[in-house]
């Protein structure tokens, strides 16, 4: 029987799992009781990535500091937007935006609701320079995108971590 590891995503046969969390000698390390040898499931998620890179246009800095609170806060009411970061160059003058969504469906959604409420206002401060997509997202989704030319990288491996206090 496969069971989900509590803070990975990666699925075990269940006595693997056996023991997860006993700490052994006082140590404050957390330890296995049997050693893991080979996950079953080891990359498995619907889930898209998007990496926008923005130039801020001359001058707009301000306006991005305006604007950025107010689509943080709506994006975070938006079901199946999983993490939206911000950051900006030391100079101002590229913004980089990371977005995970659950899926291709969870992404149409916020495309439409982000071209009816930001999209004018978001385009007259930041020009698009590149995007990057992550995952296998549909093919709506690619031919809602096209105009921005994004690169694509299709899942290859690897992990995520669940922390205990993560929200």
């Amino acid at each position: 029987m496969l069971q989900q590891h509590p803070h990975f995503d990666v699925f075990l046969p269940r006595k693997h799992l056996k023991g997860y969390g006993k700490r052994l000698s006082g140590r404050p390390s957390t330890v296995l009781s049997e050693p893991i040898l080979q996950p079953i499931l080891v990359f498995m998620t619907e889930n898209i990535n998007f990496l926008l890179e923005l130039a801020v246009n001359p001058g707009r800095f301000e306006d991005l500091k305006a604007l950025m609170p107010e689509l943080v806060e709506a994006n975070r009411k938006e079901v199946g937007m999983l993490t939206q970061e911000w950051a900006i160059s030391d100079d101002q003058q590229v913004c980089h935006i990371y977005e995970r969504f659950q899926d291709s469906a969870a992404l149409m959604t916020h495309m439409q609701l982000f071209g009816e409420n930001f999209a004018k206002r978001f385009f007259e401060i930041l020009k698009p320079t590149r995007i990057v997509v992550y995952g296998t997202p549909s093919v709506e989704v690619k031919d809602a995108l096209a105009a921005f030319s994004p690169v694509y990288m299709g899942p290859l491996g690897g992990f995520r971590k669940h922390l205990a206090n993560d929200c």
